[in-house]
């Protein structure tokens, strides 16, 4: 077998996409119904998967503004956490975003388009994009990346019989993942029909209260700075990731260089309680409690900070009575707003929740009981979580064998 080896430059098209600011992405592109959709980092899964149902479409009329991805192409995003990692075979023309690069194939008869998505997934892809990676939020330039090497078979038909063995073998992995993945959900709801039958079935002798009446402080709303002043450096402002999936994660964060009137109003602490009131539908209303943080930091507008009186309700319960089946329930149907991407709720909504609470001591038990049940579901999912990894990984060897000609 006969490899060619070119610089990317000299085989496959490089495009890097435009980006669009909130207010004109709300007022041109939302819940438009004819035109081609609109991608961003988000919209593309680390499993390579791609959302063009995200209520995001350009319009033809508006289409000259933007770079298009032809279909049989593979988008890579070059920059922040997820560059160099989340990588997408594309099947649909598209526009896209900034922090996405596009790559086709000069010559589909020279080189095979999913030969090319295939070589991107390579150790030696990687090894390339991660010595081209600079800056403090880590990304690599579309200049560089035209200098990387590539390599391929000369004849076409042994690209595809190789793409053809490949795909076999990602097929296998994907049916195993997939499993796995739904032995999670299934462990989630176990947590879930947990929460559910603890707190709502045995409640003789607890209280009913709305939330509003259960706090030392009105609900408060943070806050965002400008656009145009998230920067490199300055302060950490939360994002939404932080309190996704009810885990507070302190390294998700913006910088921004705003200078922020009453700045120590929106600054976070260890044990604070906080709620996210803008999300998709399915996410809104997650929440968490402040731990671990190391630096100054503020939330921002779309979550609001509750300050419950503990002598009455401790955090911990709220944080695990918000994740029951019925609550969720409820958050989701009063979470409003037309773009299914960006539902919410507001300072009434999460006033108004229905709390039952039994006394102090009894919240302190079940938290306790919570807290193992969650320990042990995590202790399953890690081992399931392991054996992804490892077929993934095997996956991996496996495509740089063929594509090395092993």
């Amino acid at each position: 077998m006969n490899f060619v080896k070119k610089d990317f430059k000299d085989t496959c098209i490089l495009t890097t996409g435009n980006s669009i600011n909130a207010e004109e992405k709300k007022e041109k592109y939302e819940n438009v119904k004819e035109g081609l959709p609109y991608i961003a980092t988000k919209d593309i899964s680390n499993q390579g998967d791609i959302n063009f149902l995200n209520g995001i479409t350009i319009p033809k009329r508006y289409q000259k503004n933007f770079r298009l991805a032809k279909s049989k192409s593979t988008f890579l995003c070059i920059e922040g956490g997820s560059a160099g990692k989340k990588i997408a075979f594309s099947d649909e023309d598209a526009f896209f975003g900034n922090k996405l690069i596009n790559i086709s194939s000069k010559d589909n008869n020279e080189l095979d388009p999913r030969y090319l998505h295939y070589f991107t997934r390579s150790d030696f892809f990687a090894k390339q994009f991660k010595n081209a990676i600079n800056g403090i939020i880590g990304g690599a330039s579309k200049r560089k990346i035209e200098n990387f090497d590539i390599f391929y078979p000369d004849k076409i038909s042994t690209q595809k019989r190789i793409i053809d063995k490949l795909e076999e073998n990602s097929l296998i992995t994907s049916k195993t993942v997939e499993q796995i993945l739904d032995i999670n959900v299934k462990l989630d709801n176990i947590f879930k029909r947990i929460l559910e039958n603890k707190i709502f079935n045995y409640q003789d002798n607890w209280k009913e209260s709305k939330l509003e009446d259960l706090m030392t402080l009105k609900l408060q709303n943070g806050h965002s700075p400008k656009s145009e002043k998230f920067d490199n450096g300055g302060l950490r402002v939360l994002t939404l990731s932080a309190v996704t999936h009810f885990d507070f994660l302190p390294d998700q964060v913006k910088f921004s260089t705003d200078k922020i009137k009453n700045e120590s109003d929106f600054l976070i602490g260890e044990g604070e309680f906080l709620i996210s009131r803008g999300n998709v539908r399915n996410l809104v209303g997650h929440c968490a409690i402040v731990s671990n943080l190391k630096h100054p930091t503020i939330f921002p507008d779309l979550m609001m900070r509750v300050t419950l009186d503990k002598d009455i309700i401790i955090p911990e319960y709220l944080y695990y009575y918000l994740q029951t089946p019925s609550m969720r329930k409820h958050i989701e149907s009063v979470a409003r707003g037309a773009n299914p991407s960006m539902v919410k709720i507001n300072q009434k909504n999460v006033n108004g929740f229905v709390i039952s609470y039994p006394s102090i001591s009894l919240q302190k038990e079940l938290v306790q009981f919570f807290d193992q049940a969650k320990l042990n579901i995590m202790g399953i999912k890690s081992l399931y979580e392991s054996k992804m990894q490892l077929l993934k990984k095997q996956n991996q060897v496996f495509i740089n064998k063929l594509l090395n000609n092993e």
